[in-house]
């Protein structure tokens, strides 16, 4: 979902700072990492938001076949409009898009 890059001088830090500590504590610490990513509820919501954005892709052109629609997504329905957009953009279906409007967004540019 998300790519980390890391600079040269990123990897130099995390390097030293988990080379100076002892590997139990590692673990432990990346362990508490990943559980507090699972837990999150955001990135619950940002699958269910990507999800309901192909669903909708899908659905508009069969809905609304002859109609112009404008697109309004307010934080994570920003991700569910580009979601949408990438369906109907593989299906060449973007014509029947009037306007689209993303606010406060979380979707990456794309």
């Amino acid at each position: 979902m998300y790519k980390f890059m890391w600079s040269k001088l990123e990897k130099i830090v995390v390097n030293r700072i988990f080379s100076s500590i002892p590997i139990l504590n590692v673990v432990t610490i990346l362990t508490t990492l990943i559980d507090a990513y699972k837990t999150n509820p955001f990135f619950a919501a940002f699958d269910e938001a990507q999800l309901a954005g192909l669903f909708l892709g899908y659905l508009l052109p069969e809905i609304f076949p002859d109609q112009l629609v404008n697109l309004v997504g307010f934080s994570l329905g920003t991700e569910l409009i580009k979601e949408c957009i990438k369906v109907m953009k593989s299906n060449e279906q973007c014509t029947m898009l009037n306007k689209v409007v993303l606010i406060g967004g979380v979707a990456d540019r794309q």
